[in-house]
């Protein structure tokens, strides 16, 4: 199988330039449109990492990361595209279904994003452009985003991730 090659389109969701000229939004994301305020910036945010995550993951290129990330989570994910590009691999993921199950804010710079989010993820070589038997799976996990306002900006400062399937492809 070859690698499918990003084509995606922006959500109906997103704002023009809400992700900025570099990164483009997923066709799947959370739905903000009846969301206000800190509520609709924080799920923008999440959008966004999970769209700058995608083009990373696909790139190999940490640049769209911090756009993001910081922190923890901005660490794991380099840490990850150095671990793919001493395998050689790169990954193609895209999302299937995010809900959002709640929208926490902490205090003024701390807020808590649960979503429910369906995820289809392969990797491939990037000598081939084939897949990699082995690692292809679809997974429905709940996701907590940890995020931080910095600079009147929110970023995904950590992620914990609770898989509730998955399913090997």
């Amino acid at each position: 199988m070859i690698a499918p090659r990003a084509t995606a389109t922006p959500a109906a969701t997103a704002e023009p330039n809400a992700f900025g000229p570099e990164v483009t939004p997923l066709p799947v994301a959370i739905d903000v449109s009846a969301l206000r305020g800190e509520e609709r910036a924080l799920a923008e945010a999440v959008n966004l990492s999970n769209a700058v995550q995608v083009q990373a993951f696909q790139s190999l290129d940490p640049a769209p990361l911090a756009a993001a990330f910081s922190g923890v989570a901005l660490l794991k994910y380099r840490e990850f595209l150095v671990a793919l590009k001493a395998d050689g691999h790169y990954v193609f993921s895209e999302p299937k279904q995010i809900r959002l199950l709640s929208i926490r804010l902490i205090d003024p710079a701390n807020a808590e994003v649960i979503t429910e989010e369906t995820w289809y993820y392969d990797e491939f070589s990037v000598v081939t452009n084939q897949r990699i038997p082995g690692y292809g799976r679809e997974t429905v996990e709940q996701d907590t985003y940890l995020l931080v306002k910095r600079d009147g900006r929110w970023l995904v400062q950590g992620l914990g991730q609770t898989t509730i399937s998955e399913t090997l492809r």
